[in-house]
């Protein structure tokens, strides 16, 4: 199985790589860091709701647009401040995927860098706990997501 942080570890890596491409280059290492940083949150979250009513539904998600709802409510919730992060990384990501006008990538990815080791490698390890002392309210926000989807499909 895929280790999501080896995206935080490629982008590293990445930063070394001689490209003709550069903006290209640090877009991209903007976006996967995002992605090391929600993918682990995610299957964090996906463990603290093995033993739930909700799994099934979570699994609907898991691989859905709609997850990033689920986990930024369920972060909301749990930890305001780790969802303040990664919704920053978010926007960046946003910016460096969608956005054609330049910046100063530099400066974002030095961001971006900061906040995404600061997300895997330290708030990550508090966050089943914060997750389990509201598994109630996450389970709500898991059953609510999953009748959106559910509308969506009928």
């Amino acid at each position: 199985m895929f280790n999501p942080q080896n995206f935080f570890e490629f982008a590293k890596e990445l930063k070394n790589v001689t490209s003709q491409y550069s903006e290209a280059k640090k877009r991209t290492i903007i976006s996967r860091m995002y992605y090391a940083s929600f993918l682990v949150i995610r299957d964090l979250l996906k463990s603290e709701l093995q033993n739930t009513t909700v799994k099934p539904q979570f699994d609907a998600l898991y691989t859905d647009t709609y997850i990033h709802g689920v986990v930024m409510e369920a972060l909301q919730v749990s930890d305001i401040h780790t969802r303040n992060m990664l919704r920053n990384l978010r926007r960046k990501r946003n910016d460096a995927d969608y956005r054609l006008k330049s910046k100063n990538w530099d400066r974002e990815i030095e961001d971006v860098s900061r906040k995404t080791e600061e997300l895997i490698v330290r708030r990550s390890s508090g966050l089943p706990a914060k997750f389990g002392q509201h598994l109630n309210t996450i389970q709500s926000i898991v059953e609510k997501w999953f009748t959106w989807k559910s509308k969506k499909y009928q």
